[in-house]
């Protein structure tokens, strides 16, 4: 079992950049629309079905997270520097990110979509991004040595 994982770890980490790109947007992504949910369900205290008032933040939340963190220099540093520099970057993108986001969702105030979202879901994000990246340094980044 431990030859597959090390194949797996050096297969993922021979991939193209772009590929490598391309799999960190999705996975971010999904992080967006995860923690989307999940905000709902701390405020509400009830996990939300998908419906249009969840669909409508996730889908904000990815159209700001992903220019915020590409113009921010996160996808820069895929895999090979995921350390303390990293999260330095995840952390200015995030309150860049929570600000625009927060500010949308306060103003706007859509319908079925409570305010405390824009707060929640930027410190969930923060912490599923950032932990993202620190497994995928724990997990890849001694190969690099």
């Amino acid at each position: 079992m431990n030859k597959k994982i090390k194949k797996l770890r050096l297969f993922l980490l021979d991939l193209p950049r772009d590929i490598k790109l391309i799999i960190s947007l999705a996975v971010d992504s999904l992080l967006c629309i995860l923690t989307v949910w999940l905000a709902f369900y701390l405020r509400l205290g009830t996990f939300a079905n998908i419906e249009n008032f969840v669909i409508l933040p996730s889908f904000l939340s990815i159209v700001f997270a992903i220019p915020v963190f590409y113009f921010s220099g996160l996808y820069r540093t895929i895999f090979r520097y995921a350390g303390w520099p990293a999260m330095l970057t995840v952390s200015k993108s995030i309150i860049i990110y929570g600000f625009l986001f927060s500010i949308f969702i306060t103003l706007i105030s859509f319908k079925d979509v409570p305010r405390t979202i824009g707060i929640i879901q930027p410190l969930l994000l923060f912490f599923t991004v950032g932990g993202s990246r620190a497994l995928i340094r724990y997990w890849i980044g001694n190969l690099y040595r």
